[in-house]
């Protein structure tokens, strides 16, 4: 038996999408709490819009098991259940509560939003499933504020362990390269490697960065590249509507992006936690119409998230970079403070109008030199790297 027509969300779902049927169950006006038999779904009420309880059998009525897509697409407080008598034309959109799995049939804790018609006992009923979509406003909706970590990212004593050994660090006047010293070069270090690779190393955060609308991409689930990798949380995705001035918030949960963020690519799939969109079939026509008629909009979302890398897990190839920039730079001042630079003895012969001028070698240019020519090959390895990844996702 054909399951009937796509279904329109009532007014439960403000903005609702239209969703297909995914299966038909049997209605039984048993009102008791109990494993309803295959086939069947019921409520704890005959009069459905007192209900507060559904019972809903895993089988359908063509005893094929559909508990892997109630499993994945019903989301407590989020998804309603759509059911619609194929005989009598009867409708009701349930809102989930609540949810336990019995094994061979679902309980479900509900709140009736709206119910149109009466169901019959015994009647043939088609069963659509949506989650709620998001809800405009024309306040203004403000950026959060997260808890950045972008703090140094090596130790003073990560350098002197792993890049200093050997090297005093007290001059002939007893003054010591501090803590405070060896953290500066460091995140200056870093400060010029984020240039040099273009991505965020530290952690930072990016407050509703602008980007425009193509309807290419948005239908392509929402693909939008941010500007600064890697992404490491989305925090807000705003919608800003122009003709009505109102903004709207999609669910963050609906966000998706690779595994570490590289690409910077994030899209947009409704209902994840579960890929229900494709199980359903609808792909990515659940995503909210924005406009029927214009393919470009400029600044249409404000992006927030922060970038950079975990804590404790930047790439080691990358705090190698840094180090040896860090040790460069505190070589130079070792070298100054140990033996003064500049002439130290001079000599002058007047009848023969000869000189001899004394200085002091540069005592650590070979170690500077050989580092300085590791890291430009390691910087250029590392562009290479971060540059093609972005190049490559189109």
């Amino acid at each position: 038996m054909p399951l009937g027509p796509p279904t329109k969300l009532g007014p439960g779902v403000p903005g609702g999408t239209v969703v297909q049927p995914i299966a038909s169950w049997v209605y039984s006006n048993n009102p008791a709490i109990a494993d309803p038999g295959a086939s069947f779904w019921r409520a704890n009420n005959v009069v459905l819009p007192d209900a507060g309880i559904l019972a809903l059998s895993v089988t359908d009525n063509t005893a094929v098991n559909r508990s892997g897509i109630l499993l994945s697409t019903v989301i407590a407080g989020k998804s309603h259940l759509l059911f619609t008598d194929i005989t009598s034309g009867a409708s009701a959109d349930f809102l989930i509560i609540s949810s336990t799995n019995n094994g061979t049939w679902f309980l479900y804790g509900i709140s009736p939003q709206n119910v149109v018609g009466t169901f019959n006992n015994g009647d043939i009923c088609a069963l659509s499933i949506s989650t709620a979509a998001p809800v405009a406003t024309q306040a203004e909706i403000l950026a959060p504020v997260p808890n950045v970590q972008n703090s140094t990212i090596m130790t003073p004593d990560d350098i002197r362990k792993n890049f200093m050994y050997g090297v005093p660090t007290t001059n002939y006047l007893g003054q010591t390269l501090t803590d405070d010293n060896i953290r500066f070069h460091i995140d200056s270090a870093t400060d010029w490697l984020e240039r040099e690779l273009q991505i965020s190393i530290r952690q930072r955060y990016w407050q509703q960065e602008r980007h425009d609308y193509v309807s290419t991409d948005y239908f392509n689930f929402g693909t939008i590249r941010l500007f600064h990798v890697p992404v490491l949380q989305v925090t807000q995705y705003l919608v800003i509507y122009p003709d009505t001035g109102q903004t709207t918030a999609f669910p963050l949960d609906w966000v998706q992006m690779d595994a570490e963020g590289l690409t910077g690519e994030i899209q947009l799939v409704p209902g994840v936690g579960s890929a229900n969109a494709f199980i359903i079939g609808m792909g990515n026509t659940l995503l909210p119409m924005i406009f029927k008629t214009s393919d470009y909009l400029p600044d249409l979302f404000k992006i927030s998230y922060i970038s950079g890398f975990p804590n404790n897990k930047v790439p080691t190839n990358i705090l190698q970079v840094i180090g040896k920039k860090t040790v460069i730079d505190i070589l130079i001042q070792v070298s100054y403070a140990l033996l003064g630079q500049g002439v130290v003895g001079q000599g002058l012969s007047i009848d023969g109008m000869s000189q001899n001028v004394q200085k002091l070698p540069f005592i650590y240019l070979g170690q500077i030199q050989m580092l300085q020519k590791q890291i430009d090959a390691e910087v250029s390895t590392l562009r290479s790297f971060y540059s093609g990844l972005r190049m490559t996702v189109a």
